[in-house]
């Protein structure tokens, strides 16, 4: 802000321009704060409201995934021996498991080398493994016992070497990286630097095949061996996935007595679905009735009360969660009938005891209440998937909420738009005043600078100053 103090005239300038701009300020720039106040209040409300909407559709989301409520709990007697993983798609039951071999993968080793730098030849190396297409591997003039390591290891050829110590000696170890007994390893030498491929020396001592075994092996290559109830069953992973639907076993020793495993429906999760789900439902009806109240005994109103489009998505989501579902079939229409029952202030309340047994003995029914089901080609959708679509209505980039908060947004953009214009209306107002205020302030100074000058000139006139103590002029 300008200010200026009255030379001329000694008066506060600054202060009697900031008064006259600031009675046409305030009650101007009251108007528009109290128009973002309404905005910014109701952008609150609705703010709150999508964010209970959010958590809402965030856990229907489980409820309407018949994947989901269909969920499995694995156990075993020895996890030492015998671990299980089960998904949706298991069924439920109980199996008997012994193992007699575990799957192992095909090991060779060299013969000792004095040291990790000791020169091992050169020539190609062609590495088979099972059935697979072989690998070759040119292995440079002078390479020593890592850089030949090193080579395999770069060439992808389903194995990997590795150096280990033997006492004050070092060998190159070839392991075959699948296990099972179709994965053996076969090694062939060509192009030896000492001109010998099938001699024990240079590069050809690496060989293993049907013609040379230079390299021992420290163990063969096997397939596990098991039974499932009785069923021999052979695997060439320890990790079996395609035995039982649904259920990953995975084998870890031998084992000398029976092992069992158990699948069964994990109702603690299922009922977890529907918990977390109440308390979204709760803690969204709790926050609308909040914000659309009205008190008529205290005058107090919520920040949207009047708000038609709250109260309809509330009778909206309400009507769903109360609803009927008989076409959907199954044993339970209803909420009410798993033990999720209505309270008088409008929330929903668990009864422990009943859900869980109607997800422990029904989970079927529990499915097609949620989920529903396809009839002779009609589709019944269940209260959680009509849910989830109301919440997509509500809160996709095109539903109400996000359409009311951007029109919301371009409210504000306008207000603000009012208010720096009438910032440069009150800065124009305030330059305009100061200058007439300075002019007057200028003219009064010019006054009083002539007036003490012709007084000066008057006190100066032969006998004035006389006349002036007589008192006559």
């Amino acid at each position: 802000m300008l200010t200026s103090t009255g030379i001329g005239s000694g008066l506060d300038i600054g202060s009697i321009v900031t008064a006259i701009v600031n009675a046409e300020r305030l009650p101007l720039m009251a108007r528009v704060d109290a128009r973002r106040a309404e905005v910014d209040t109701l952008v609150s409300g609705f703010g709150i409201l999508q964010t209970q909407l959010e958590s809402i559709r965030a856990n229907v989301t489980s409820l309407a995934d018949a994947s989901k409520l269909k969920a499995t709990q694995a156990s075993t007697t020895d996890a030492s021996a015998v671990t299980v993983e089960a998904s949706s798609a298991a069924q439920p039951g109980s199996y008997t498991v012994n193992v007699s071999a575990l799957a192992s993968a095909h090991s060779l080793v060299s013969g000792t080398f004095a040291a990790t730098t000791e020169v091992v030849g050169s020539g190609t190396l062609s590495i088979k493994v099972g059935t697979g297409s072989a690998t070759e591997i040119t292995v440079a003039s002078n390479s020593t016992v890592a850089e030949v390591r090193d080579a395999i290891n770069a060439s992808n050829s389903g194995v990997t070497a590795s150096i280990l110590k033997d006492g004050a000696s070092y060998r190159l170890m070839i392991n075959a990286d699948a296990t099972g007994a179709a994965n053996t390893i076969s090694i062939s030498v060509a192009n030896d630097g000492d001109s010998s491929n099938g001699d024990n020396a240079g590069l050809s001592q690496l060989a293993y095949n049907a013609n040379e075994a230079h390299l021992s092996q420290s163990l063969s290559a096997a397939d596990a061996a098991f039974t499932l109830n009785g069923l021999s069953l052979t695997s060439s992973t320890n990790q079996i996935t395609d035995v039982v639907d649904g259920v990953d076993v995975t084998l870890s020793s031998i084992t000398t007595s029976s092992v069992s495993v158990s699948v069964t429906r994990d109702s603690s999760k299922i009922t977890g679905f529907v918990e977390s789900f109440v308390s979204a439902y709760n803690s969204y009806v709790g926050s609308a009735k909040s914000l659309i109240k009205y008190d008529a005994t205290t005058g107090e109103a919520g920040s949207l009360q009047g708000d038609a489009m709250s109260r309809a998505m509330l009778s909206q989501v309400r009507g769903l969660v109360t609803g009927t579902y008989s076409d959907v079939g199954g044993n339970y229409d209803a909420l009410t009938d798993i033990g999720v029952t209505l309270q008088a202030d409008g929330s929903l309340k668990i009864d422990n005891a009943k859900l869980d047994t109607a997800v422990r003995t029904d989970l079927d029914s529990i499915e097609k209440l949620f989920v529903g089901q396809t009839v002779s080609g009609t589709t019944h959708k269940g209260l959680a998937v009509q849910l989830d679509e109301l919440m997509d209505g509500f809160l996709d980039a095109t539903g109400l909420l996000p359409e009311k908060l951007e029109a919301l947004d371009a409210r504000i953009v306008d207000i603000e738009k009012d208010r720096a214009v009438f910032d440069a209306r009150m800065l124009a107002l305030e330059e305009r005043t100061l200058r007439k205020f300075n002019a007057m302030d200028l003219l009064l100074g010019e006054i009083t600078s002539t007036g003490d000058m012709l007084k000066a000139q008057l006190d100066a006139l032969p006998g004035f100053a006389n006349l002036r103590q007589s008192g006559s002029r």
